[in-house]
């Protein structure tokens, strides 16, 4: 079997698939649809040999799916699955003329010994004579046609008569074979007619197909002439290997490229990349090794443009910074000399203000010098006559000595200070009392002052001091005096 007719015979087989779709969309059984499906797996697995046959049962199953609704001989049996199909469609053919040699004895009203001496050939499959009567409209189709059928009749001469039929088409003599009278049956006649359009239908998507198939192979050839010798060759196929060492390749190339600088060496980032492609062509080699030098041309460029930008950065960023850090100088100068001439100014104003203070209390201190010295004595208390003995008596039992009364009260004068108050300073609040603390307060005058101030404060202590100013006098001296009638009043 040639391969344009294995061909031919392919394109029947996928029409007729298309086919089976009409009869799959009609309402059949589980059991067929998938004894079906079983058996057309087979017939995809046909080997070369086989090809006519299955096309042949193909027609039969798709006659018996829309004919009965069913599948019959030789599908149903599911041994014939493990045999050939040429096998399975010699036995089925076998089968089917005994059947019908039977049958027609029976209507002749013969033996079947008799039937059998005369048999009445009637094709397994009516519709192949017309299938190949169609075909040969076609060139190829019926070249293909008339190969397979003598091929089949060859190899199944032992196990089925030929059809007379066939062997007129092979010889080529129309009508010269001798003719074979058989009573007719309506229903085989209605069966053949159905079989005949089936297969004109066939025949008619097949030329199609064979068109379609020629305007493809124009197509085809006329992008062939389009293309140049260059890009109808096809590439090389790799080494397995290859590719990981190509990967390698890349890998190192890339770290050498991060770690290398113009003082390093070459870099021979190329070279490195596809050393693993060029080991066979050593005029690629030369240029790659061109190109390496001017790709490390163009990275020293880089990296020196990229220093040069990076420096220029780095300058212009510390000229800001220099700037900033002189005009930050420049205000805190200007706040510093605006302090110093506030703290100046200030300081001006201090020293004014001491010297005016100094001149006040110079002033003060000569104006009660003065005062002290022409103030006139008087006793304290108007009713007590100086002289008094009560007075006198009391003075010398519980006033102690002048010289111990100035010492504590010079001391008391320096832990208080000039200007503290009357209480704690051994004297009590009353106007007099304020007025010897005045008088022994200390001054800045001259010591001669210090001295007449001195003289007139003893004086003045021994006779102005009375029993209820003094501070050492006890709570029942001071109740006993305010119950004395005589003296009921305070000094």
């Amino acid at each position: 079997m040639s391969e344009l007719n294995e061909n031919s015979l392919d394109r029947h087989f996928v029409s007729q698939l298309r086919m089976m779709c009409d009869v799959y969309s009609n309402k059949i059984s589980k059991s067929d649809f998938m004894i079906s499906q079983r058996w057309l797996q087979l017939f995809h697995k046909a080997g070369k040999r086989d090809k006519y046959a299955r096309n042949c049962l193909m027609l039969l199953m798709y006659g018996q799916l829309r004919e009965m609704g069913k599948l019959g001989m030789p599908f149903t049996k599911l041994d014939n699955a493990n045999r050939q199909l040429e096998e399975v469609l010699s036995d089925y053919q076998g089968r089917q003329e005994e059947k019908e040699d039977e049958e027609e004895a029976e209507q002749l009203q013969l033996p079947v010994n008799e039937a059998k001496q005369e048999p009445v050939p009637k094709p397994l499959h009516p519709a192949l004579p017309e299938l190949q009567l169609d075909v040969q409209d076609n060139e190829d189709a019926a070249s293909a046609l008339t190969t397979n059928l003598s091929g089949y009749s060859n190899s199944t001469d032992r196990f089925m008569p030929r059809a007379p039929e066939l062997e007129r088409l092979e010889s080529g003599d129309g009508g010269g074979g001798p003719s074979i009278s058989y009573v007719p049956d309506s229903s085989f006649e209605l069966l053949t007619q159905q079989n005949q359009a089936l297969i004109r239908e066939i025949n008619l998507m097949h030329a199609r197909t064979l068109e379609n198939e020629q305007r493809f192979r124009q197509a085809d050839t006329s992008w062939q002439q389009r293309l140049t010798p260059a890009q109808m060759e096809l590439p090389k196929p790799r080494a397995p290997p290859l590719l990981p060492r190509l990967e390698r390749g890349m890998l190192l190339a890339m770290r050498r490229l991060r770690e290398w600088t113009a003082a390093s060496g070459p870099l021979n980032f190329l070279h490195i990349c596809l050393q693993d492609l060029l080991d066979d062509e050593p005029a690629t080699r030369k240029q790659l090794f061109e190109l390496d030098r001017r790709l490390e041309t163009v990275l020293d460029n880089m990296l020196e443009q990229a220093g040069e930008r990076r420096e220029k950065n780095v300058r212009m960023l510390y000229d800001q910074l220099f700037k900033q850090q002189q005009e930050a100088l420049q205000s805190k100068q200007q706040l510093l000399r605006h302090e110093q001439r506030a703290l100046i100014q200030a300081r001006q104003q201090l020293q004014a203000h001491v010297q005016d203070l100094k001149q006040r209390e110079q002033i003060f201190w000569e104006q009660q010098a003065a005062a002290s010295a022409t103030r006139p004595y008087y006793t304290s208390d108007s009713r007590q006559p100086p002289g008094s003995p009560r007075t006198s008596s009391y003075q010398a039992k519980q006033m102690p000595p002048y010289e111990e009364l100035l010492r504590s009260a010079n001391t008391q004068t320096i832990r208080n200070g000039a200007g503290s108050s009357g209480t704690g300073s051994g004297t009590c609040g009353c106007s007099e009392c304020q007025a010897e603390r005045e008088q022994l307060a200390p001054t800045t005058a001259s010591t001669s002052v210090q001295r007449s101030r001195q003289t007139l404060t003893k004086e003045i202590y021994e006779k102005r001091t009375c029993q209820y100013c003094e501070p050492h006098a006890t709570e029942q001296l001071k109740e006993k005096f305010l119950k004395n009638d005589e003296f009921s009043t305070k000094c």
